[in-house]
């Protein structure tokens, strides 16, 4: 069964951004275990060295294999399927407000991910569709969530130490 905004509620889970999360998931897992996989070869270490200053201290890492490319294209896997469900969470709330959206307000759909408050307004106001698709709460909804984004990325990484050779 299709669902739209008005039928598919944030806890419904047969809604498209539900499943672009599962999907997301589906391959975090793999991207663990790809990762478990490379790390159990120890592929690389960190060796600390030191200088004749004696308040310096050097890092000399050494790789011994390649990354492999199925981590880095997991990766890609992971954030395009995040990014896509923001963007269709984002559809979501505009087809609530306004109805089914023209091709050009489709287009316009997007969750904004800035650097900066000016960059948050350049996205919504230098986008003549979105200044007039995005209502005023829906602005101010987003703008909060981007003020947290890095944040809330760099708060899910799991920093690992690298492993030791001997």
């Amino acid at each position: 069964m299709w669902h739209s905004w008005t039928t598919c509620t944030g806890y419904d889970q047969e809604c498209s951004w539900w499943a672009k999360l599962r999907h997301a998931a589906d391959h975090h897992e793999r991207l663990v275990a790809l990762c478990d996989d490379f790390r159990s070869r120890k592929p690389f270490e960190v060796v600390e060295k030191e200088t004749p200053d004696p308040s310096v201290t050097m890092f000399v890492f050494w790789q011994y294999e390649p990354i492999p490319n199925d981590i880095s294209l997991t990766v890609g896997d992971v954030l395009h399927c995040l990014r896509s469900a923001l963007d269709s969470l984002v559809y979501g709330i505009v087809e609530g407000e306004v109805g089914a959206p023209t091709e050009q307000q489709e287009r316009a759909c997007q969750f904004p991910i800035e650097a900066t408050p000016v960059g948050f307004d350049n996205f919504i106001g230098g986008h003549g569709v979105r200044a007039k698709l995005y209502s005023h709460p829906l602005r101010a909804a987003l703008r909060a969530s981007n003020d947290q984004n890095l944040w809330m990325v760099l708060g899910s990484v799991t920093w690992r130490s690298a492993p030791s050779r001997g």
